[in-house]
């Protein structure tokens, strides 16, 4: 292949960065670019001959997403929690740190009931309580099962509380005391007899 031909495919461009997912990001496309020209995994061609693929990987990657920006990542996803925001966030946000632990590489099959794990550990704990005893260990499950939750829980929580009993829903404020006998006085003022 011809730096001409592969041009053909306008191939993603990289002009370095300080931001190592950038770099991390640029590589997957620029090798489906290939893969579209039908690319051979040489991409570099010098008076001294080829460069082969996994080469140039390797010191792309060691110049623009080290193995201390890799496990700052995996770090994080260690640490990640839902907090304030949605679920599809917070499952956008997980799902792209797991591409940097070292746990979710090779087959997903094998890791899978782990991914389910870590994000039931993060949910807040409204959500969590509802969707752990289902025991989803199918990520894409939990994550729907997980917005329905949500979903319930907003709806649920703008319902407004109906009134109980006579005192339009206010807690009674006896202080764990039974209430007193009130003594009604039955006596007629006319003429001063107890009518009953």
């Amino acid at each position: 292949m011809t730096l001409a031909t592969f041009l053909k495919v306008k191939p993603p461009k990289f002009k370095g960065t300080l931001v190592a997912t950038d770099a991390d990001n640029w590589f997957p496309a620029i090798e489906r670019s290939l893969r579209a020209q039908h690319g051979i995994q040489r991409l570099l061609q010098q008076d001294e001959g080829d460069i082969p693929w996994n080469i140039f990987k390797d010191e792309f990657y060691k110049k623009y997403f080290p193995r201390a920006a890799r496990d700052t990542k995996e770090m994080e996803l260690m640490q990640l929690k839902q907090g304030n925001t949605t679920v599809a966030e917070y499952a956008r946000k997980f799902d792209d740190l797991c591409r940097f632990s070292k746990i979710c590489q090779g087959n997903p099959a094998d890791f899978e009931e782990w991914k389910c794990l870590k994000f039931e550990g993060g949910l807040r704990e409204d959500l969590m309580s509802s969707v752990v005893p289902l025991e989803i260990r199918n990520f894409a499950e939990l994550v729907n099962k997980c917005k329905l939750v949500e979903e319930c829980v907003k709806k649920v929580g703008n319902i407004p509380a109906r009134p109980m009993g006579g005192n339009g829903g206010r807690p009674r404020q006896d202080n764990g005391k039974r209430p007193q006998q009130v003594q009604v006085n039955t006596t007629c003022k006319r003429c001063g007899k107890d009518h009953g």
